[in-house]
């Protein structure tokens, strides 16, 4: 199972006042809170621990089929090996800072094969993460989906059948990913 998670740091800038009185308390645990104010660069530290949260959120959303249920202070960050914990789950992650993103993805036991970030909307990731797919399994293009089930977790299907390939996709401002 696999998730991942990109933030736009100019838009979240604009949207989110993560520094106002009790916004950290409401997302992050106490050590998770001293690991930000005591970060060289404490605007990244917060982006980077919410988008492991994030990723990792989906891809046990994706694996436990649970219902949406986002409740960020029981994603537990671990501040030391990007390792995140929900449940009795561990997720291994990975986080690319970039100057203008910062893009998480989690995974439970299987590395990511695939990852691609592009500017640009929801719309245009998913038709790169389908001609990609097409490309490298030979599939054709146009018997290619991508469909929300009823807890609007996606899915791939081919021939209006699921296909077994497991993915996730992220978009937020300029930026979009997908990996598989």
């Amino acid at each position: 199972m696999i998730g991942n998670d990109i933030v736009n740091l100019t838009l979240a800038r604009k949207q989110s006042n993560w520094q106002r009185k009790g916004w950290l308390e409401k997302v992050f645990t106490n050590d998770e809170i001293s690991y930000i104010q005591n970060s060289l660069v404490p605007e990244h530290s917060v982006w980077m621990l919410w988008s492991q949260k994030e990723a990792a959120y989906k891809a046990h959303q994706r694996l436990t089929r649970c219902k949406s249920w986002y409740q960020p202070k029981k994603i537990i960050c671990s501040l030391t090996n990007e390792v995140v914990t929900i449940d009795n789950y561990t997720f291994f992650t990975t986080t690319d800072i970039h100057p203008e993103y910062i893009y998480s993805q989690a995974y439970l036991k299987n590395k990511i094969s695939y990852s691609q970030i592009c500017p640009g909307a929801q719309g245009e990731v998913r038709q790169l993460l389908l001609k990609y797919l097409s490309k490298t399994n030979f599939l054709q293009i146009q018997h290619l989906k991508i469909v929300k089930d009823s807890l609007g977790i996606p899915y791939i299907h081919y021939h209006q059948q699921q296909y077994p390939q497991s993915f996730s996709i992220t978009h937020h401002g300029n930026y979009a990913a997908f990996n598989m």
